[in-house]
């Protein structure tokens, strides 16, 4: 993966990634969708289909396509951020550009990241989701999702 990254923490803050693999790495890998609820306005949502894939001792993680909601309905935002982490061992961070479409409407979002993956710790997965509009941002901390266990400890 070609990377901006800087350390933050001491985990690897990932600015913007293209791909390592081919499209054939994916062939087969099923779908998910992780389910995010704005923390305090319960109508904003966002749905982010994702794959992953181990690949020996390495874990590999893409996003497809995302949906977020707006409010009032029928009004466009388009300046929203997805943003996600992957972590078994270290932790990757991909943030998304802050130009991401709000309107309920499904969109294309390609980033791919991947961690050194450890069976005794196995892998956890969450997005955090900047929602554009009027009152609608949040802090850094209450912008993440849950983190999803996508991989069970060892």
């Amino acid at each position: 993966m070609s990377v901006d990254a800087n350390i933050e923490n001491g985990e690897v803050i990932v600015v913007a990634g293209d791909s390592t693999v081919d499209d054939a790495f994916w062939d087969g890998v099923p779908t998910s969708i992780y389910y995010h609820r704005h923390i305090r306005v319960p109508e904003l949502t966002g749905e982010i289909e994702y794959q992953f894939k181990l690949n020996g001792t390495r874990l590999y993680i893409r996003t497809m396509q995302y949906m977020l909601t707006t409010r009032p309905v029928g009004k466009e935002w388009n300046r929203a951020n997805i943003n996600f982490e992957v972590r078994s061992g270290s932790t990757v961070r991909v943030n998304s550009p802050d130009s991401l479409i709000q309107n309920g409407g499904w969109y294309p979002y390609q980033r791919e990241a991947s961690v050194g993956y450890s069976v005794s710790l196995g892998a956890s997965f969450r997005i955090g989701v900047h929602y554009d509009g009027t009152n609608n941002d949040t802090s850094e901390a209450d912008h993440w999702g849950q983190w999803e266990e996508i991989i069970r400890r060892g």
